[in-house]
């Protein structure tokens, strides 16, 4: 069975997240502020490819 979430890079994805304070105030500068969770995933993403399903893994606001 082929893992749904992709572990290993949810975990080096949550390794390199800035802190929230951090994240709200960059959205803030770039007036994503209404939801933080879109530069969220800009940063996941800058790690390299995810999947649909590896957010889900531990990049939501809890």
């Amino acid at each position: 069975m082929v893992p749904v979430v992709d572990v290993e890079r949810v975990s080096d994805v949550l390794d390199r997240m800035p802190p929230e304070d951090e994240l709200v105030d960059t959205a803030d500068i770039f007036h994503l502020h209404s939801d933080p969770n879109r530069l969220r995933l800009l940063v996941a993403m800058l790690a390299g490819e995810l999947r649909v399903c590896d957010p889900r893994g531990g990049l939501r606001d809890e």
